[in-house]
């Protein structure tokens, strides 16, 4: 898989986590709301719009290196705790 992916994606679309390695890119939105199941992302995932992570109850820490272009939506995301806004997100963070 070309680390530049498409321009959206949706959760169990086209595309399964394991396409995701580190460093991938995605030129717009990456939309992974309701995986519950979700532990962790790729360290130096890049996003070049928003990011939706609502609901991944599972998700225990943003990677390192994270980008995200738009906005970061983490609400209902239980497991994060004490998570400040990365440095590599343009937008605001919702919780």
């Amino acid at each position: 898989m070309p680390k530049a992916l498409r321009d959206r994606v949706l959760a169990g679309e086209v595309l399964t986590l394991e396409d995701f390695t580190a460093d991938s890119f995605l030129h717009a939105d990456l939309y992974l709301y309701g995986c519950t199941g979700l532990r962790a992302l790729p360290e130096g995932l890049a996003v070049g719009g928003g990011l939706w992570l609502n609901g991944c109850t599972g998700l225990r820490a943003l990677p390192e290196g994270l980008a995200v272009g738009g906005s970061l939506y983490l609400d209902g995301c239980t497991g994060l705790k004490g998570v400040r806004k990365p440095s590599g997100v343009k937008g605001a963070v919702y919780r």
